[in-house]
């Protein structure tokens, strides 16, 4: 899993279609932890907490959860009825694997030729 990945798959989904300003602030909260945490997940956290964490109301956080489910920018487990105090298991899916070589940087790189791109050498 790769933090740039993160941040670029919301960014790529948020282009498609808005996200709330309280989804983006609980997954840049969420990327915060696992950061914190070193990457070791999944993150547990009760809605409650959440919703503390970050001043917002219970049901705009189950609201923000869903949303990042729905557009697979999360995978989570939430506890039976999303009850507010039992913690909810929370963590990324997996990113696109990076590529091995010089040669399939090129093929990925929207702009093959170095007048386009003459950053595309240094990879």
């Amino acid at each position: 899993m790769n933090i740039f990945d993160l941040v670029n798959n919301f960014f790529e989904e948020d282009k498609k279609s808005k996200l709330s300003s309280s989804t983006a602030k609980l997954y840049f909260f969420l990327i915060y932890q696992a950061n914190k945490l070193f990457w070791e997940g999944p993150l547990t956290y009760s809605i409650r907490y959440l919703s503390k964490s970050l001043s917002l109301n219970k049901n705009t956080v189950i609201k923000s959860l869903k949303e990042l489910y729905e557009r697979k920018l999360i995978t989570y487990y939430p506890s039976e009825y999303f009850q507010r105090a039992i913690p909810t298991s929370i963590w990324f899916p997996q990113t696109t694997p990076k590529p091995k070589n010089k040669k399939e940087v090129k093929k990925l790189a929207k702009h093959t030729t170095s007048k386009e791109n003459k950053y595309i050498d240094y990879f």
